[in-house]
């Protein structure tokens, strides 16, 4: 359905006249992904038998988690579609703004870029379920490139920005490194076993109890795996492999960073949990002592999985506390996120799966949330005269493709907008973990799950980085709500003449909605939901609760 929406909504995009044609191309695309999650919905309560429904000669695997992972890719694709259409609306109304003149304005000179946009962002959705449900090595491959080319052609979107087009490249060669190295991987399992279905490699290798077969090298299966690990791991940018992707999404336009720093690693997070909770072998006293013999450490996968993750969550909390740009800290926000769902990855126990949904559910909520406010506050700075000579006297080499960059940007914040300075108090302080917000529930099954299989060390690390994190947190928080400074009391005096007198940008009511829900979502899954954050993520997880080991 996907697919042929798409298709129809690229022949429907031909001789495109005026801006508003294009915001209805832009409704369409809401209205396709809404009906395909709405069929969705229709079919998550489906009882699958064993691993899950295999569809096309067990090319795919249909599984109730990923239908619930790819339920919130909707549901964040349809609100980033939505975003994008006013982003759009505002660039193009403002195109002979003074401010805007000869940067934004330009961006969108042509009625076709936004059209392309869309279409991109479709496919790059495409490619993503079909990437979670894979089954097959080769299937995997291509879905793999499929999300990743799409991203990189969304990333250089903004072709006439230097920092957008450079971000890109980088991505395109770092990424093709990547998926290099998880090639090579399926390639060492296929000269091995001769196999390319992913259950019937599974069913081999997790059938071994004893001793294993003379034929077969399970070093060489072992060393595949590290290599479809730490391609993966290059590619969603988990430490060390972090520096590269943290500064594309601080050089990329915010309304692109939205998108390509949330919706890769979803997916490949997803990948990663499928290949690990699959692969029972790994924790089998067999592999162990076959590892202990080879007196190679790499070869653990449960050890270099905890690795990567410590270094994640090291690398993102001492990362962020020196930083003064909002999308890198977001960066390092999102690293010290990506050790915590490695973690519950590890823990591979009957609450990981749970705890990993709910995880990404609050996570992914609370990213989009972050990112709509403050494209916002890019808008209110776009759209006040008073506020862009101000801001942009005092930063002139500043990209109005990033309309916000610094945290300083926030100086009283809470006076231009109390709705919206409230929303954002809301967001940080769920990703500090205060309760009752999901922030602090999804913390606390992280370290409930990790107790559960003995990684006391790193459920330590967990409560120490969350205690660390707060810094930078409160950091922004204490920059919302301030009320004096001698630098830029200029601005904070315009916020406050500004929230007195005529408000020259309104937000749009459904743009109201969209961050009002989330945010009582962020609220109430605490306040009176405590039941759901205990236990309604159990729901999917009944159907696997005997494949853990």
């Amino acid at each position: 359905m996907l697919v042929l929406g798409t298709l129809i909504l690229i022949l429907s995009t031909f001789n495109l006249q005026t801006i508003k044609e294009v915001k209805e191309i832009y409704r369409i695309g809401v209205v396709l992904l809404l009906q395909v999650l709405v069929v969705l919905y229709d079919s998550i309560q489906l009882d699958f038998v064993g691993g899950g429904l295999a569809i096309y000669n067990d090319v795919l695997v249909v599984t109730s988690y990923t239908k619930m992972v790819e339920a919130l890719i909707f549901i964040m694709g349809i609100a980033y579609l939505y975003v994008l259409q006013e982003y759009v609306y505002n660039i193009k109304t403002n195109s002979n703004n003074a401010v805007l003149k000869g940067n934004s304005g330009s961006l969108f000179i042509s009625l076709r870029k936004p059209v392309e946009l869309i279409v991109l962002v479709l496919l790059n959705i495409l490619g993503v379920i079909l990437f979670m449900q894979w089954n097959n090595f080769i299937v995997i491959f291509i879905t793999l490139e499929l999300q990743s080319y799409t991203l990189y052609l969304i990333t250089t979107f903004f072709n006439k920005s230097y920092k957008s087009t450079k971000s890109g490249l980088l991505y395109f060669l770092i990424g093709s490194v990547g998926s290099i190295v998880v090639l090579l991987g399926f390639v060492l399992i296929y000269a091995e076993t001769g196999l390319l279905n992913l259950s019937d490699f599974f069913a081999m290798y997790n059938g071994f109890n004893g001793a294993l077969p003379a034929t077969f090298d399970g070093n060489t299966i072992l060393l595949a795996y590290v290599f479809i690990l730490l391609g993966l791991f290059l590619k969603i940018g988990t430490a060390p492999f972090h520096n590269w992707l943290i500064n594309i999404y601080a050089n990329t336009p915010t309304v692109i960073t939205l998108w390509i720093s949330i919706i890769g690693k979803m997916s490949i997070l997803t990948v990663i949990y499928t290949l690990i909770s699959n692969s029972a072998f790994l924790y089998n006293s067999t592999y162990a002592s076959l590892v202990a013999s080879s007196n190679v450490a790499v070869y653990n996968i449960p050890l270099l999985l905890a690795f990567i993750s410590t270094l994640s969550i090291v690398f993102g909390v001492l990362g962020g506390l020196g930083q003064f740009t909002i999308k890198r800290i977001i960066g390092y926000s999102g690293l010290v996120n990506s050790g915590y769902f490695l973690f519950i990855i590890l823990s591979n126990n009957n609450s990981t799966l749970s705890t990993y949904l709910f995880n990404i559910y609050q996570y992914g909520l609370t990213h989009v949330v972050w990112f709509l406010l403050i494209l916002v506050n890019g808008l209110y700075y776009s759209n006040a005269k008073t506020f862009s000579k101000l801001y942009h006297n005092a930063n002139p080499r500043h990209s109005l493709n990033t309309p916000i960059e610094f945290v300083k940007d926030l100086y009283g914040f809470l006076f231009a907008n109390p709705y919206l300075g409230f929303c954002y108090i809301v967001v940080l302080s769920s990703l500090i973990g205060i309760p009752p917000l999901t922030g602090f529930y999804a913390k606390f099954y992280v370290l409930l799950t990790g107790i559960q299989s003995s990684y006391l060390f790193l459920a330590i690390l967990v409560l120490l980085s969350s205690a660390v994190t707060a810094y930078y947190y409160i950091f922004i928080v204490k920059n919302i709500i301030v009320t004096d400074t001698s630098s830029y009391s200029g601005i904070i005096n315009a916020w406050r003449s500004h929230a007195k007198g005529t408000v020259s940008l309104s937000i749009t009511p459904l743009l109201s909605i969209v961050i009002s829900v989330i945010i009582m979502v962020i609220l109430t899954l605490g306040v009176v939901g405590l039941d759901i954050a205990n236990n309604g993520t159990h729901i999917v997880e009944s159907y696997y609760i005997n494949k853990h080991v």
